[in-house]
């Protein structure tokens, strides 16, 4: 017996379903999860096709196209930012109405950064304002070069495909319950029907 062959993901001996191709597209033939992946842009897995993780990972792999950068991939660009510091080397961190927390960091990395002075120089002047007895807030220019650049796509295509199989099965189980609950319907219809028929 000859089994479909999915030419993309290559789910095979009586796995793939039927397949499907478009001549016109230059489309080659490909398995429902393939297709409907390649033809709508998102990751499409459907319960009832059986894969393996590596067919599963060449269906997640047609929405990887040409990508200019990549991981530890950097680009030769500057980026000025701003932080305000207090005279005890401590950074401004903004809490937001009713915030919680300090208001002064020792870690750069939990202060608020500013992409220009305009929003600093206005702590600033505030603080300075409200709190004349304390030193002027220092601005802090911060000049980053060396950007890294992470590629997200693994990642986010292997989440789609999680949610894909997940409401798959959510319908599965739905469609079941539902066949249940016809099953029981009709046998509860049947056993009238007997009923009335011997009455």
């Amino acid at each position: 017996m000859e089994f479909n062959v999915c030419q993309i993901c290559g789910a095979k001996d009586g796995r793939a379903g039927f397949l499907v191709a478009n001549s016109v597209r230059n489309l080659v033939p490909a398995c429902q999860n393939c297709d409907d992946t390649r033809r709508t842009g998102v990751i499409v897995i459907h319960a009832h096709l059986s894969r393996t993780e590596k067919e599963l990972t060449k269906t997640m792999n047609i929405l990887k196209g040409p990508v200019s950068t990549s991981v530890n991939s950097t680009i030769n660009n500057t980026l000025i930012l701003y932080a305000v510091r207090n005279s005890s080397g401590q950074y401004f961190r903004a809490k937001g109405y009713h915030g919680q927390g300090a208001t002064w960091v020792n870690d750069i990395n939990k202060a608020k950064i500013y992409g220009g002075t305009g929003g600093a120089r206005g702590t600033i002047t505030w603080m300075a304002n409200a709190f004349p007895k304390y030193p002027i807030l220092d601005l802090i220019k911060l000049t980053v070069s060396g950007i890294e650049v992470v590629d997200e796509k693994d990642r986010v295509l292997k989440t789609q495909i999680k949610k894909a199989k997940a409401e798959e099965q959510r319908k599965a189980a739905q469609a079941k319950r539902e066949l249940e609950n016809a099953k029981k319907k009709l046998a509860e219809a049947e056993a009238n029907i007997k009923r009335l028929t011997n009455f």
